[in-house]
């Protein structure tokens, strides 16, 4: 009985490490993806927050584009990450960048549900910028309207220093009021 009992924690020993290896291998694969798309997103949002040049090369004065351009397939990559790329983006909020910011709020927005909500209600309620609270009232839409959101909209209609930003709080009031 003794030499059975032996031969059958050898057995349940081998299963728990073979178990442990393949753990640590899924997690690792999955610590590489997640890199790799932190490393894309990154490199999505610098893109995108690089002024579009308007002038001429050979012109003294350089002219550029205040709006802000996405690659249709970084879009679409951006999309397809879902809600697995929020905490990517957020780290881009609340930047001193207002470009860089604006592009993370709008990448957002691309996402939509409920997982944008959140960050961008930080904008609404932490930004100096108040393009980017703009922004984030925009984006705001593809969230779902819940009971926070709705409280942050009216907070900004009510007071936010910009009174561009505050009409337009009050004009998403409108469609997100609990």
């Amino acid at each position: 009985m003794g030499y059975f009992n032996k031969i059958n924690r050898i057995v349940a020993l081998a299963a728990s490490l073979t178990l442990c290896g393949v753990c640590l291998a899924q997690s690792a694969r999955h610590q590489e993806a997640l890199e790799k798309m932190t490393v894309r997103i990154d490199s999505i949002v610098q893109r995108a927050a690089v002024p579009l040049d308007l002038s001429d090369p050979s012109s003294p004065a350089r002219i550029t584009s205040s709006q802000i351009f996405f690659d249709p397939d970084d879009m679409t990559e951006i999309q397809k990450y879902g809600p697995r790329a929020v905490p990517v983006l957020a780290k881009f909020l609340l930047n001193r960048n207002a470009r860089i910011e604006r592009v993370a709020i709008r990448l957002l927005g691309a996402i939509g549900g409920p997982a944008i909500a959140d960050p961008l209600v930080e904008v609404l309620d932490k930004s100096s910028n108040s393009g980017s609270r703009t922004e984030a009232l925009l984006n705001l839409k593809q969230a779902p309207c819940s009971k926070a959101v709705a409280r942050a909209i009216i907070r900004a209609a009510k007071s936010d220093p910009d009174p561009l930003v505050r009409r337009q709080a009050q004009e998403e009031s409108r469609s997100c009021s609990m």
